[in-house]
C-alpha cells in the first residue's frame, strides 16, 4: 500500500472502532436506564408492601 492508501484505510479503521464505541456507549446508557427504572418500581412496590411475597387468593 502507498502512505496515502495506508492512511485512509488507518482512518477508516479508526472511524469503524468509534462507530461501534458509540453504539456500545448507548446500549449501555439504555441498559442502564432500564435497570434504575426497575429498581425504581420495585421499590414502590415494596413501599406499597406488593414486594416480595406472593399474596394467597
Amino acid at each position: 500500500m502507498t502512505r496515502p492508501e495506508l492512511f485512509t484505510h488507518s482512518q477508516q479503521a479508526v472511524e469503524r472502532s468509534a462507530s461501534k464505541s458509540r453504539q456500545s456507549l448507548a446500549i449501555h446508557e439504555a441498559s442502564r436506564e432500564v435497570i434504575e427504572k426497575s429498581i425504581s418500581l420495585m421499590d414502590a412496590m415494596r413501599r406499597e408492601g406488593r414486594g416480595d411475597k406472593v399474596k394467597a387468593e
